[in-house]
């Protein structure tokens, strides 16, 4: 019998990600005695066991230590539906932090590592923050410290913004391997209600934007510029203005030259001269004059 790789509750939590790395290593290696290379066995003996989330995130663990990258996600998703919940509301305290931060997150800012880890080791508790750790986990294809990361804050914070945007990115990532045409669709469908759910929270993550009209397919691009646009325009969200070129090519893609034409008149409030602006208010016109018979 195998035993699980993870004791989650005993494994405390650690600041740095490195040492947090390091610390889940050595807690495999104490829980679990399977040789180096015995991961099938051990992710076939799991499967036979009842499905709990604890089961599912150790055999995700398993399947990518036997570099099942793909099933390891899906795996992982699975995990999720059946984490323990037990929402809680941040305090005042842990918001004014993890809104510090989260702008330092989309500015991609160097100042992010040093307070992130700062803050989390003077609060463990401040698991919304500890999102932000799991993100860079992630980014750094270091899944297993992203694997129990994500865990552990998404079963107090399961409605909020990073939750539901790192679902879509998961959802994202097995639609690109996705062979089949019904199973493409049916990872799509995840990864658009979870993405406009990140963004419908978060409206100002104007990188999820992006990755929400590339994902969509083609007879969903124009809903889905519909939604983005006045979920933009509603919220006045600024959008950078190097990126304008993008949004309305999306709209002009779809032939919705209402959107464009709104979106842009929107811009022109937020940026007072912009040749970008100008001269997509001349692509605007000749898309038109062009589509007229």
């Amino acid at each position: 019998m195998y035993f699980l790789l993870f004791l989650l509750a005993a494994l405390p939590l650690a600041a740095q990600d490195q040492d947090l790395a390091t610390a889940i290593a050595e807690k495999c290696k104490k829980a679990s005695p399977l040789p180096a290379g015995d991961y099938k066995a051990a992710i076939t003996d799991l499967k036979k066991k009842t499905a709990t989330a604890d089961v599912l995130l150790n055999i995700a663990l398993l399947q990518l230590k036997d570099q099942q990258e793909e099933e390891a996600f899906k795996t992982y998703l699975s995990c999720l539906e059946m984490a323990p919940i037990k929402s809680v509301a941040m305090s005042s305290g842990e918001r004014a932090k993890y809104d510090e931060l989260l702008k330092l997150y989309f500015a991609n800012s160097e100042e992010l590592q040093p307070k992130l880890e700062a803050v989390l080791k003077q609060h463990p508790d401040y698991l919304q923050c500890q999102f932000l750790l799991a993100a860079k986990a992630a980014n750094e294809r270091r899944y297993e410290p992203f694997f129990y990361l994500f865990y552990q804050s998404y079963c107090r914070h399961p409605d909020c913004h990073m939750a539901h945007k790192t679902k879509g990115v998961i959802a994202s990532l097995i639609l690109q391997r996705a062979r089949g045409v019904e199973e493409k669709e049916l990872w799509r469908k995840r990864a658009l209600t979870e993405l406009f759910t990140a963004i419908t929270l978060c409206p100002e993550d104007t990188g999820l934007h992006r990755m929400y009209l590339f994902t969509a397919s083609d007879k969903e691009r124009k809903e889905a510029v519909e939604k983005l646009f006045g979920l933009i325009i509603e919220k006045n969200v600024q959008i950078p203005r190097a990126e304008i070129p993008m949004y309305i090519q999306h709209a002009l893609a779809v032939d919705d030259y209402n959107q464009a034409q709104l979106l842009l008149d929107k811009t022109k409030t937020w940026y007072e001269y912009s040749r970008i602006i100008q001269q997509m208010q001349e692509l605007i016109q000749q898309a038109k004059a062009e589509k007229k018979p």
